[in-house]
């Protein structure tokens, strides 16, 4: 009980120290004379020895609290120039991807004109082909008709 009590007046005194000063007097002054604490002095000093603990506490933690944010600011500051340089980089990198998938594109394109070319040139040289075989069997049957004209 006497815990809890000094607990509750640590609380009290870090919430509003001056009510809090005020309700752990009232309340070791009761302890004291339903004599549950015989000395009301040491008690006292006791939360007031807590009391302070816990402020010194809270005015390092807010100091160690406020460090931390700027040490996040600045990694964040890091880390999001970071990430510009890298967005950049990947614009570069995906503009130039872009130039050779065109290239590529058009080369693609150039090739297949080739082979359009080819393959017409191949059925043109076929039908030469094919033209002049006839020219020769027409020949040929020329020279025959010739010879057989001179034998008579």
């Amino acid at each position: 009980a006497i815990n809890a009590a000094i607990m509750v007046g640590v609380l009290l005194l870090s919430v509003n120290q001056r009510l809090g000063k005020k309700l752990v007097v009232w309340a070791l002054k009761f302890l004291q004379k339903i004599k549950i604490i015989k000395d009301y002095e040491k008690r006292y000093n006791q939360v007031e020895h807590e009391n302070k603990a816990l402020e010194s506490s809270k005015k390092l933690l807010g100091k160690e609290i406020e460090k931390l944010k700027i040490d996040i600011k600045e990694q964040t500051d890091i880390y999001k120039s970071e990430i510009r340089s890298l967005n950049l980089k990947i614009n570069r990198r995906n503009e130039k991807i872009e130039k050779i998938n065109k290239i590529f594109t058009e080369t693609k394109e150039k090739l297949q004109t080739i082979q359009d070319e080819k393959t017409l040139t191949e059925k043109k040289l076929q039908e030469v082909e094919n033209n002049h075989k006839e020219q020769n069997k027409h020949a040929e049957k020329s020279k025959n008709i010739i010879e057989r004209l001179a034998q008579w």
